[in-house]
């Protein structure tokens, strides 16, 4: 079985990041996944999180170069 994520430090505040990130930019992805146990629902906040941070990068409407070198 996997290990909750950590309950305190840099690792808990980067859940607590990407859960607020899926909270604010997917409210009704982030109720539907208040039903998957962690650390699954951590991960998957994780994910979309970083997803979302890409996403937003690539339709900047900033010059190719600076949106490659945000994503890099």
């Amino acid at each position: 079985m996997a290990a909750l994520p950590a309950s305190s430090g840099p690792i808990a505040d980067s859940y607590e990041h990407c859960r607020a990130v899926v909270r604010e930019r997917a409210r009704n992805f982030y109720y539907g996944l208040r039903l998957t146990p962690d650390p699954k629902r951590s991960a998957i906040y994780a994910i979309y999180a970083w997803s979302r941070a890409a996403d937003d990068g690539a339709d900047d409407a900033a010059p190719v170069a600076t949106r490659r070198e945000r994503l890099a």
